[in-house]
Formats: structure tokens, sequence, C-alpha cells
């Protein structure tokens, strides 16, 4: 995986997609503004851009809370990842259970305004965490709960080797079956 920081100007743009303005934090409704481990509110998400074969926005909201409440402006967001050449966007945060992530993604760009749940961007959060030294909160083997926002609530595990490979896993429901003949 490939990890390289955000701009400041993407950072503040991503940000006003996420729900900012005028210096507000960077969700929007009811939720809590992000603030960093030291208490402090800041004006953008810790975020970068992340390849791990698409390439990732990933942001880091820090708190359950602050992901399951966000609510981004799907248009500037759809811009903002075409500029940038990426596939879309994954937030996360720390569940309240003090045991792994809570994570959304997002593709409005390519016409997904949210994925239930997505391997290839839980691959790029474990990159992200491993790259910013973040796993020492996770740990390297770690559970993702994604979807509930979009009535799918789904379970994802995740785990980062000592190289940094990372495999992503859990169960699945097969919808269709069949062949395809061209």
């Amino acid at each position: 995986a490939q990890v390289e920081a955000l701009s400041r100007t993407s950072a503040q743009r991503l940000a006003e997609s996420l729900g900012a303005a005028n210096g507000n934090p960077a969700v929007s409704g009811d939720s809590p503004p992000v603030r960093s481990t030291r208490g402090a509110v800041r004006p953008e998400p810790e975020s970068s851009l992340v390849n791990v074969g698409p390439q990732w926005l990933v942001a880091d909201l820090e708190s359950e809370a602050a992901v399951r409440g966000l609510r981004p402006d799907f248009r500037m967001l759809a811009a903002l990842c075409q500029e940038l050449g990426t596939v879309g966007l994954n937030v996360f945060g720390r569940a309240d259970s003090g045991r792994g992530l809570v994570v959304r993604s997002f593709a409005p760009a390519d016409g997904i305004p949210e994925d239930p749940v997505c391997g290839s961007g839980n691959a790029a959060i474990a990159a992200h965490l491993a790259d910013r030294g973040g796993l020492g909160t996770v740990g390297s083997s770690y559970s993702v709960s994604q979807g509930r926002e979009v009535g799918r609530d789904g379970t994802v595990y995740v785990e980062v080797d000592a190289e940094g490979a990372i495999e992503i896993g859990g169960a699945a429901i097969t919808c269709v079956d069949g062949t395809l003949r061209l």
C-alpha cells in the first residue's frame, strides 16, 4: 500500500464536504466535534490518500458518534474524489466499546452514495493506521462495524502482519449465483 499526506487545501475541501463551514467541526447534525487525542477541536480530520489497488481518501474522525452521525455533501465529495483521482472516501473512528473501529465508505462519483461493507476501503484504513502509527490504539488484529447506517450492519475482520501485509475477512451472503456466457 502507498500512503501519502493530503494537501492542506484538499483537507479543507474534505472538511467542507463532511459538513464543516466557517471553522466548524467536520461533522454535522447532532454529532460531537472532531477532536484530537488531546481534546482540541480540529478544523479538518487527519486524512491521507491510500493506494491499495484502488486509491482511497481516508479520514480519521476519531469517535464512533462522529462517524455514525456524519451526513456528507455527496456533490462536493464526488467533485473532490474526481479531482484527487480516488474511488471514494472512507471515514473511521474508535468504537465506543473500546474494541475495534466504526467505518463508513462513500463513493458518490461512482454512483455509490454509501457502500455497506467495503473490503478495499478497510484495507486502506489499515494501511493508513500502519503508516501513521495508529495500530497501537486498535491492535494489529481488530474488528470493524460497518453498514448500520444503510441497514446492512456488517462486521469486517482486519489483520496487519509484521511486514505490513493486510488481510480482510468476514461473512458474506450469496445474493446472486449463476453463469454468464459471452
